[in-house]
Parts: structure tokens; C-alpha cells; sequence
């Protein structure tokens, strides 16, 4: 009985409760909700980092941690008791989320995308001066890649 009250069990009936509180308050800027947020941040950082490993993305660690907190705050706009435990909602949140990331900054690294040849490309084409003064257009910008995760990172930057 003691090792059910410090088990697994325990830390979920504290989610539960954290979740319940939250999704029935009010939002962003009350210091209440911002603090029971972070709180449940902290009790879910273990399934947090362990989905985060899961799908590759420990490179990506802040920009993961951000898209998990979306996730996390998604699940609470979204919660409905009667359909599951928020536990579970929150991690098919979570993964939502991380999935989302991992598309977007590595879909040009899956090895199906390498196999094939697929690379990212500029929408802008490149232009590159010739010896004889013509100018030649290039697609491929091997800079996109870059750029683009650069663009996602502080898009998800939370200001």
C-alpha cells in the first residue's frame, strides 16, 4: 500500500488535480494558473523527456520543451474528464506537438527523404554569376535548411 502512494499512481492522482484546477480557471497572466502551469510542467517533465528522446529531438531540447508546454496547454483547453484521464490526453497532446516539430524541422533528413534525393529548397532561387557574365538560377540552397529552422525556433519562442 505504501509503494502505491509513492509509485507512479501518486504523481498521477496530482496531475489529475493540478488539471482539473487549471482547465476550470482562468487563463495566461493569473499568477495562480501561471504557477499550478508550471507545476504540472514539473510533474510531467519525466514523460516530457522521455518523449522528447523518443522522437530524436534532444538536439532540439529548448525548441522541444516549448512545443510539449504548447502541447500541455492545448491539453488543458481541450480536456474533458468523462473521455480520459488528463494524463493521457496530455501526452497524445505532447506528441501532437513534438511529432508536429520533428516534420518540420527534420523532414528533409528521414531516410526515405535521403534515399530519394529530396533537399530543402529556397523559395527564393539563388543566383550565381557565370565566368562569361551569365547568371545561373539555382533551387537548392543548401543555406534553407538554416534559415528555416532559425525561423521555427523563434516563432516558438515564447515572449
Amino acid at each position: 500500500m505504501a509503494q502505491a502512494r509513492n509509485g507512479p499512481s501518486a504523481g498521477n492522482g496530482a496531475i489529475e488535480r493540478l488539471a482539473l484546477r487549471l482547465a476550470g480557471s482562468a487563463q495566461s497572466g493569473d499568477p495562480a494558473y501561471e504557477r499550478d502551469f508550471v507545476g504540472l510542467l514539473v510533474l510531467l517533465s519525466p514523460r516530457i523527456a522521455r518523449l522528447i528522446r523518443q522522437y530524436r529531438l534532444d538536439d532540439l531540447r529548448e525548441d522541444a520543451e516549448q512545443a510539449a508546454a504548447i502541447g500541455l496547454h492545448r491539453a488543458l483547453t481541450s480536456f474533458d474528464p468523462d473521455k480520459a484521464g488528463f494524463g493521457t490526453h496530455a501526452t497524445w497532446q505532447i506528441r501532437g506537438e513534438l511529432q508536429s516539430l520533428r516534420h518540420r524541422m527534420r523532414l528533409d533528413q528521414r531516410r526515405s527523404a535521403v534515399n530519394s534525393g529530396i533537399n530543402t529548397v529556397s523559395l527564393e532561387a539563388v543566383g550565381t554569376e557565370q565566368g562569361d557574365g551569365e547568371r545561373v538560377l539555382e533551387f537548392v540552397d543548401p543555406a534553407a535548411q538554416s534559415r528555416v529552422e532559425g525561423g521555427a525556433s523563434d516563432a516558438m519562442t515564447w515572449r
